[in-house]
């Protein structure tokens, strides 16, 4: 279990920390390497812009980080959405739109307004 730690906090870059280690992060060198990732990728997009279709990325130090961020779901229902279902289902093309998991909930919404209009 000491190995997977030490791997872990020492060795491996996370994506969710920008590609650094846990330990860069925590003593601070993250900001330094990250700095001169930046400009690695910036003097290799001027040397060739011909490969770069997009500019290059971001490797701003992120501010919140979360071993399991709580990701926003787009499916749930809003406060008082006991009102908003009743009305998205009176709907036919509403009540179609929240049977789909691929939609979001303010798409259900401008579909319904669009309809009542």
């Amino acid at each position: 279990m000491s190995q997977f730690v030490y791997w872990y906090n020492e060795k491996h870059r996370h994506s969710g920390l920008q590609f650094v280690t846990p330990r860069q992060r925590h003593e601070g060198s993250a900001v330094k390497i990250l700095e001169k990732r930046r400009k690695v990728y910036e003097e290799a997009r001027n040397r060739h812009p011909e490969r770069w279709a997009r500019g290059t990325r971001n490797w701003a130090l992120i501010d919140n980080v979360a071993l399991n961020p709580i990701k926003e779901d787009h499916r749930r229902i809003p406060e008082g959405g006991g009102r908003f279902v009743k009305r998205m289902l009176s709907n036919s093309a509403a009540a179609a739109c929240g049977r789909s998991e691929a939609k979001r909930l303010d798409e259900c919404a401008r579909l319904s307004k669009a309809d009542q209009s």
